[in-house]
C-alpha cells in the first residue's frame, strides 16, 4: 500500500505529530495499547494496518479510509449518497457487530481459565497452559487468514463498484 504509507506520513507531518503521538491518537479509538513500531512499519516498510486500525487512523486525521488507501483523492466524503440496506446486508452488519462481543467473550474465558490454572500443580499448569497457548495461536492464525480473505473480497467488491 505505497499510497497508504505516503498519505499516513504526510498527514502525520501536517499535524506535526511524532510517531509516538500518532500511536497515542490511535489508542483513543481502539481498546488495546498501540505501539510506535507499528506506525514506523506502516510508514517505512509498507506494512498494512488491520481494518479496525485503518478506521481509527482515519478518525484521528478526520479523513476517509478511502483516502488513506488511495481509493479516493478526496480527504473526506463530501457526497455520501443515502444508503438503503437490504435485509441480508443488515443481518451481515449485525453479525459483524456481534463479532466484537465474541472476541470479548473469548478474552474473558481465557482469563478465567488462566485463573483456574493457578491452583493446579506446576506440571499440570504448565502442560495445560502450553495447550491453551497453542490453541490460541492456531485460532489467531485461522482468524487472520479469514480476515485477509475478507479484505480481499471487499477490495474486489470495491473494484467492481468503481468499474465502468
Amino acid at each position: 500500500m505505497p499510497i497508504f504509507n505516503d498519505r499516513l506520513k504526510k498527514l502525520r507531518q501536517q499535524q506535526r505529530w511524532t510517531m509516538k503521538e500518532l500511536a497515542e491518537e490511535i489508542n483513543k479509538f481502539v481498546d488495546s495499547p498501540f505501539s510506535v513500531s507499528s506506525v514506523s512499519n506502516w510508514e517505512n516498510k509498507g506494512s498494512e494496518p488491520p481494518y479496525n486500525i485503518l478506521c481509527a487512523i482515519a478518525k484521528a486525521f478526520n479523513v476517509s479510509s478511502d483516502y488513506l488507501i488511495g481509493l479516493s483523492d478526496q480527504e473526506t466524503n463530501t457526497n455520501i449518497p443515502s444508503l438503503q440496506l437490504n435485509e441480508n446486508t443488515k443481518k451481515e452488519i449485525q453479525s459483524t457487530i456481534q463479532t466484537d462481543q465474541i472476541q470479548q467473550d473469548i478474552q474473558v474465558k481465557v482469563q478465567h481459565i488462566q485463573e483456574q490454572l493457578g491452583v493446579l500443580s506446576p506440571e499440570k499448569k504448565e502442560l495445560l497452559d502450553k495447550e491453551l497457548i497453542e490453541y490460541l495461536n492456531f485460532f489467531d492464525y485461522k482468524y487472520n487468514m479469514l480476515y485477509k480473505e475478507f479484505l480481499s473480497f471487499t477490495n474486489y467488491i470495491q473494484r467492481e463498484i468503481h468499474a465502468p
